[in-house]
């Protein structure tokens, strides 16, 4: 019985210690990859959340009763009026591509949307949901809550998030969000306004690691533009934190990313 334990210990610690260097097993390149992997995912949703915008100018445009129609083609919508004044949009995806938004993404599927008040009122939520929805292939699920907080503010929480990858892989994402836009307020386009955001996101990445993801420094991102442009971003993957600089203000798809005090400037980010 003491040879059994003994065995049976030495066995967990040898476990214990395998699983620990696994779990920090990631070399600098996979590092990259994962802030890259995580800046696609946070690019997906900042980029249904565009959209959604984009669609509440019907709102302002008609306040009562339901309403069908079509922006840009190839995506199309619904808007039903409930008995207690909320409204339920359904926008349907075809391939489509939005010109307003650089490097734009392919999407197909169906976007709902369960909205309470209006835009220019107090009370304004916006509660985001999907059907078969996919961005360049890839299929989004999630709830999605955008409210009001101040004409210039907005909370946005992400519940149980997450993408399948056409390779197989997928990244999940829950967590909170601040959007206080600081220009862009003067003109009726929403494609020129731009924000800063603060928050902080976990789950599971595509390598399978769990991640946290808190902003440290504002990130500032122009809402025509697909990717931040200043600001700075703490990813914590396999226990190790992961520093990323998205730059001055400059639009250029480029990051300096630091990995346990080596920084790694100009880091493309492409999707």
């Amino acid at each position: 019985m003491k040879a059994v334990s003994k065995w049976f210990y030495l066995g967990a610690f040898f476990a214990a210690l395998t699983l620990t260097s696994c779990d920090g097993h990631l070399d600098d390149t996979e590092r990259k990859q994962a802030v890259k992997d995580d800046v696609q995912a946070d690019g997906y949703y900042d980029d249904l959340i565009s959209e959604t915008d984009d669609i509440q100018t019907l709102i302002l445009e008609d306040k009562s009763g339901n309403q069908n129609g079509s922006k840009d083609g190839s995506k199309t919508y619904t808007i039903v009026t409930n008995p207690d004044g909320s409204r339920d949009i359904t926008v349907t995806f075809v391939n489509y591509t939005n010109l307003n938004f650089a490097n734009s993404h392919v999407k197909n599927g169906i976007v709902n949307i369960h909205v309470t008040g209006t835009p220019d009122s107090t009370v304004f939520i916006r509660v985001i949901t999907f059907t078969n929805f996919t961005i360049d292939g890839n299929q989004i699920w999630g709830t999605i809550t955008v409210t009001k907080v101040s004409p210039t503010v907005t909370t946005i929480q992400i519940a149980n998030g997450q993408i399948n990858f056409t390779d197989g892989t997928t990244y999940t994402r829950q967590g909170t969000k601040t959007r206080t836009q600081i220009d862009g307020m003067l003109t009726p386009s929403i494609w020129d306004n731009v924000y800063q955001v603060t928050g902080s996101f976990t789950g599971t990445n595509r390598q399978g690691f769990n991640y946290s993801h808190e902003v440290i420094t504002p990130l500032v991102r122009y809402m025509s533009y697909r990717y931040f442009v200043s600001g700075i971003l703490e990813l914590e993957v396999g226990n190790r934190d992961i520093v990323i600089d998205f730059g001055d203000g400059t639009l250029d798809n480029l990051v300096d990313i630091t990995i346990n005090g080596t920084t790694y400037p100009d880091v493309p980010l492409t999707h």
